[in-house]
């Protein structure tokens, strides 16, 4: 006789006690959502401001420059009037070279322009007034005009020498009215290439001998017309 064994097929029991070990994945934190405000980026905004400012201070120096440039340097004249006819004419635009009064002024020396030079020169009763004439007798020199003829003696010609034309312009017309002055230190003897009665108000009569210190430039060249540009 067998003995009937019944065989335990249950499965075993849970082991609560069995140890629950931890993922080998990292553990994550998990934190509440927490809002953080992200600066505004204003670097493009101080560009715009820097470039704007550099603009600014760009065009400040450019006036300041050009302001410098005209008061010192060169600066342009516009002809009004005929007493530099047929050289100059009215609404013409000169090129005026301002700086050797400029460095005169600095070296406490004078400026005196060379003979036939064409200045611009303060009327030193009228400070208000510039005149645009040719520069005829320097200081020291005798200055005649006698029959339409302007001489000046000095110790290189002591005999006289006739300035009545300058080499630019030999078609003049006569030169009106009568002079014999000696030209005064540190002044300047000028007409006007309009020689004719009342063509020019110059040193031969109301204007007077010219002090170097009223003498704003010598003009160097005729800018317009256009189709007139020439050195002076």
């Amino acid at each position: 006789m067998l003995d009937n064994q019944q065989t335990n097929t249950e499965p075993p029991a849970d082991n609560e006690d069995e140890e629950v070990r931890p993922s080998k994945l990292p553990l994550q934190a998990v934190r509440p959502d927490v809002y953080v405000p992200i600066a505004t980026d204003t670097s493009a905004g101080r560009r715009r401001a820097f470039s704007l400012s550099s603009k600014i201070l760009i065009l400040i120096g450019l006036l300041i420059s050009i302001a410098a440039w005209n008061i010192w340097v060169m600066q342009p004249y516009f002809v009004d009037g005929e007493s530099m006819m047929p050289t100059l004419n009215t609404r013409d635009t000169l090129l005026v070279n301002k700086f050797p009064q400029t460095w005169a002024s600095i070296t406490n020396s004078r400026y005196i322009p060379s003979r036939y030079d064409v200045v611009i020169v303060i009327n030193p009763q009228k400070p208000e007034e510039r005149y645009v004439k040719r520069v005829i007798g320097l200081p020291g020199e005798r200055v005649v005009l006698k029959n339409g003829v302007i001489k000046v003696y000095n110790e290189r010609t002591p005999k006289g020498e006739d300035v009545t034309l300058p080499p630019c312009c030999q078609d003049l017309e006569p030169t009106s009215g009568g002079v014999d002055t000696v030209v005064r230190e540190g002044h300047i003897f000028v007409v006007g290439d309009n020689r004719t009665p009342g063509g020019s108000i110059d040193s031969r009569a109301s204007l007077g001998q010219i002090p170097s210190r009223n003498i704003v430039g010598q003009a160097v060249v005729r800018i317009t017309p256009v189709s007139q540009i020439k050195t002076l």
